[in-house]
């Protein structure tokens, strides 16, 4: 996606109800010397990604949470199919798929945790589970 074409959705979707407090974060993530680590060398496979856009939703009083949240979650999903990866720490909250932060290394990760912690007793935060 073009950052004109992000630009504009951004100003469409702030338009829509429930994007009172809505906020967009759209900061520098990847990309030079970070790219220039193999996507296998490390757990991170999304290194040639140079950006990181989250979209997040706000209230002051909770009457207003169910409308916000649904605000965020339609802009997340008009966005999403352009947008390639998670950042590991954003992908729960993103309700990505399993492996989503990881790419390509998910099985080689889903391995190692296999040999080093088969009863997942590591499990919180982006979780792992071990190879069947």
């Amino acid at each position: 996606m073009s950052l004109q074409i992000l630009r504009r959705r951004v100003r469409e979707e702030m338009q829509k109800p429930g994007a009172e407090l809505g906020k967009f974060n759209f900061t520098l993530h990847g990309g030079g010397a970070v790219a220039e680590v193999a996507p296998d060398a490390t757990a991170f496979f999304y290194r040639d990604v140079t950006h990181n856009f989250v979209v997040r939703a706000s209230w002051e009083d909770k009457q207003f949470a169910e409308q916000r949240t649904a605000w965020a979650r339609a802009t997340w999903a008009g966005v999403a199919p352009f947008t390639r990866g998670f950042y590991a720490n954003l992908a729960a909250q993103a309700k990505a798929p399993p492996g989503a932060a990881f790419g390509g290394n998910f099985a080689r990760l889903q391995e190692i945790k296999k040999k080093y912690d088969p009863t997942n007793l590591l499990h919180m935060n982006q979780n792992i589970a071990p190879a069947a």
